[in-house]
């Protein structure tokens, strides 16, 4: 997995400077301590484990971000048989 491009330097900076641009990480907002993922590997039984990786991101621009209402990580849809290893990411703004 190191070389997958998610855990690459450059990638993580482009991330943390779009963060530093004013976006705001929905899920990170909601959960400061960490530990929700959005996506499981098929392989050493992951997802049983729920040894995962949060790789699909609802970044808010400022003005989005002051709207939040919640938001989350579909954790049933990836349980469900022959699913997907992703599970999607869902956001609620206020009106």
């Amino acid at each position: 997995m190191a070389a997958d491009a998610l855990m690459q330097p450059e990638s993580r900076d482009a991330y943390f400077r779009l963060l530093g641009d004013g976006w705001t990480d929905a899920i990170a907002t909601h959960n400061p301590r960490g530990g929700v993922w959005t996506y499981w590997d098929y392989q050493a039984g992951a997802w049983q484990r729920d040894h995962g990786f949060r790789i699909d991101h609802a970044l808010l621009s400022p003005e989005l971000a002051d709207r939040l209402v919640a938001c989350g990580v579909d954790k049933a849809h990836r349980g469900r048989e022959k699913a997907s290893d992703h599970a999607p990411v869902w956001v609620e703004l206020r009106k």
